[in-house]
């Protein structure tokens, strides 16, 4: 059986994702205890990819379209998927290389995340991308388990080109189901034509473009709908559609495709020199930290409040909505005075737009849309946190309609697509710096900046830190508290300027690539968080 994958998971072949989870072991916790929960998550991993046919096909490319070639047979043998195990008589910390017990740990405080050794997750000889699976014909699936003194590791290793963060999370639930003896829902199998691709094609080549007017929701569940909109951001230095107000009359559309550009020679050079000067002279790095709850929760009523206030309760803002204002904000915190510009665009997945056409579909179901049109640092530091916020809420809304989505969809089925960049700017004197070419969405106020990109991701609510060990027999309702998550992942290149959002059972974790000076500007802002957090509890 050959399942087609579309454009959308080509532009995500060359990157493999870890589910990094670790999870405490109460006192009197024994070896032999450890051995039959290895066995379980086992047998669990077997079940999975028994019950879910893609998880024991094999991925194989023809003219630039990748398909999964799946067994007709429901026998599950070793080669269909990968579970290895190792026991070291080491602490948590201490097998991981960290520096110390982290204050998050538990979910205890809102604090940085530091990276733990990968081959407690990940052993040597995992593909790194759907191509490598396809050369050594690989099972997609591998879960790896790392016994330790005081804890256990699992990683769950799986190639992006074949699932996004849905596809993931049901991989998880999977697992959490065989591990306490229940039911759990598998995605149907199709073949011969893809439904999502096949759903936007007939979006295409047959929806009259005047169905919906650009901007116009296709449906209104939120106050945010409402076409009666409470709260003019032009008088905080934006129009109410999310663009500056002194441009928003003359100004045309922001591109339908978002940041995406389709691959070929100039965004490809932009990109890889952008990623040389920020790995080299800026000191691009990888991190992590951690909200717990308790400092969540304060956040997000006190902006939620004050929209409410502002729009007299028509229009809202997600925890997402927030948590990414309030990030870019911090990174950012100590350029206030800068010249540059900033933007962010993100991805939002269509199965619910297109409705019953496209079942239960674990692939990457996503189109890209500008979170942040560009902007001056200087208005993104002016600007209160819950406008941002509303700001970005607005975008999407605005993004999530039919026409929009067959106008970004008639690009992006041409083939793989890139993350835009602007030429960078060199460190030093000005005249080693390059004139910028304006890139998408470019208003008055950035003509002529350098401005820095965001690639954002928001996970949240998928469930990709929902393993549940169980801590007895199955039924007992008892499982292992989780002492820590990291969504890692590997690609050939190390993109700069990336966030991305998911939650857990000790809070939400903000994790990405950027340079090292906005994460120690996003780290501060963390710690005063936390210190108002701490404040307010009392």
């Amino acid at each position: 059986m050959l399942v087609p994958l579309t454009a959308t998971d080509a532009t995500c072949e060359l990157t493999q994702n870890i589910l990094c989870h670790a999870y405490s072991l109460p006192p009197g916790w024994t070896p032999a205890q450890s051995v039959a929960l290895v066995a379980r998550l086992e047998e669990a991993t077997r079940q999975v990819a028994r019950k879910w046919p893609l998880m024991r096909g094999l991925a194989s490319k023809k003219k630039g379209t990748w398909t999964i070639d799946v067994p007709d047979d429901e026998a599950t043998r070793a080669s269909h998927f990968r579970f290895t195990a190792k026991t070291l008589p080491l602490s948590y910390v201490d097998a991981s290389g960290l520096s110390s017990p982290s204050p998050a740990f538990n979910g205890r405080a809102s604090a940085p995340l530091e990276r733990p050794k990968r081959s407690l997750f990940r052993p040597k000889g995992v593909p790194k991308s759907l191509a490598g699976h396809a050369k050594a014909k690989y099972p997609f699936l591998h879960v790896h388990a790392t016994v330790l003194s005081d804890a256990i590791a699992v990683g769950v290793n799986v190639p992006h080109g074949i699932v996004d963060g849905t596809g993931m999370g049901i991989i998880l639930k999977g697992l959490t189901a065989e591990l306490h003896g229940e039911e759990w829902e598998v995605p149907p199998a199709f073949e011969g034509s893809n439904p999502w691709q096949a759903a936007l094609d007939r979006l295409v080549d047959d929806e009259p473009a005047s169905a919906a007017e650009p901007g116009t929701p296709a449906s209104c569940e939120t106050p945010s709908c409402a076409s009666d909109v409470k709260l003019d951001l032009s008088e905080k230095g934006l129009s109410p559609l999310g663009m500056l107000s002194k441009d928003a009359q003359d100004r045309a559309a922001l591109p339908s495709t978002g940041m995406w550009r389709s691959f070929s020679t100039w965004p490809a050079l932009r990109l890889l020199s952008s990623v040389f000067v920020e790995n080299v002279f800026r000191r691009n790095e990888r991190g992590w930290a951690l909200l717990n709850h308790a400092t969540v929760n304060r956040l997000v009523q006190r902006v939620k409040a004050e929209i409410k206030e502002e729009t007299d309760g028509a229009e809202f803002v997600s925890t997402g909505d927030i948590l990414f204002a309030w990030a870019l904000k911090a990174a950012h915190s100590a350029e206030s005075t800068s010249k540059a510009g900033v933007s962010a665009g993100a991805v939002w997945r269509t199965t619910a737009l297109l409705g019953s056409e496209v079942p239960l579909y674990p692939h990457n179901a996503i189109a890209p849309y500008f979170l942040i049109s560009p902007l001056p640092l200087t208005s993104i530091a002016s600007l209160p946190l819950s406008t941002l916020a509303l700001h970005m809420r607005r975008n999407l809304l605005a993004a999530k309609t039919r026409p929009v989505l067959r106008d970004a969809w008639r690009e992006i089925r041409k083939g793989a697509q890139l993350p835009h960049r602007d030429w960078p700017q060199l460190p030093g004197p000005s005249f080693l710096r390059r004139a910028v070419a304006d890139g998408p969405g470019g208003t008055s106020d950035t003509k002529g900046r350098f401005v820095t990109y965001w690639g954002t991701s928001n996970q949240m609510g998928l469930g990709l830190a929902g393993l549940r060990l169980p801590a007895g027999d199955p039924g007992t309702g008892e499982d292992l508290p989780l002492l820590a998550f990291q969504l890692d992942w590997i690609e050939p290149i190390s993109v700069d300027s990336l966030l991305f959002l998911t939650d857990n059972a000790n809070g939400v974790q903000i994790g990405g690539g950027m340079r090292k000076a906005r994460w120690a500007a996003l780290r501060k802002a963390l710690a005063e968080l936390e210190r108002e957090s701490a404040v307010g509890e009392k």
